[in-house]
């Protein structure tokens, strides 16, 4: 599939053997951030401290120059905007709802921020260990699976308010209050599909 975008600039770019927008931006967006490099010593400061910068993001690693140029530059401003708007959290309870990695708790401050987005997370396992319970049938392991996810959904509500600094009970009510929508969803859904829910 041809691309569609600047066909004016295309046009004339095209009897120099130049087929694609890349060629023509990418020099210039590399020379701007390799200036940034150059004039802003915190942001070169942010960058020597940073060792590893290719595999931030885990699921690929960038090899080629303009694209760590260009992901140290998306990393450092988002980091210094969350350190402008936030502060320094050294000391605060934090609690991350959704960041891909520790790194942006870690710039503001949080001790231990990959120990605490694992709490999140170990209560999404908790909860898909539960998932057999709901594949069993009879009164018995209904009973059974709604204690046990009541038990569960309070534990990680009061756990989520004492560490957002909320209030404990309130937390943990209002979990179990999601839980119960949640559950009343399910059953509806069963009656409404002819499937029995026990």
């Amino acid at each position: 599939m041809p691309e569609t975008r600047h066909p004016v600039l295309k046009r004339i770019a095209a009897p120099f053997g130049i087929t694609s927008s890349t060629v023509l931006w990418r020099p210039f967006a590399a020379r701007q951030h390799r200036r940034k490099i150059e004039r802003d010593t915190r942001y070169r400061a942010w960058l020597d401290a940073r060792a590893g910068l290719e595999e931030h993001w885990g699921h690929e690693t960038v090899t080629d120059d303009f694209g760590l140029l260009h992901l140290g530059s998306q990393l450092y401003e988002i980091s210094r905007t969350l350190r402008e708007r936030i502060g320094n959290a050294a000391g605060a309870r934090v609690l991350d709802a959704g960041a891909s990695d520790s790194l942006f708790l870690n710039e503001i401050g949080v001790v231990n921020a990959a120990g605490k987005m694992t709490g999140g997370q170990m209560s999404e396992i908790l909860c898909m260990l539960l998932i057999p319970w709901f594949f069993r049938g009879g009164q018995h392991s209904a009973v059974i699976s709604m204690g046990l996810g009541g038990a569960a959904a309070v534990a990680v509500g009061g756990a989520l308010g004492w560490l957002g600094g909320r209030n404990v009970l309130w937390s943990a009510a209002r979990q179990l209050f999601v839980l119960a929508v949640a559950a009343g969803a399910t059953w509806g859904a069963g009656k409404l599909f002819h499937v029995t829910v026990t």
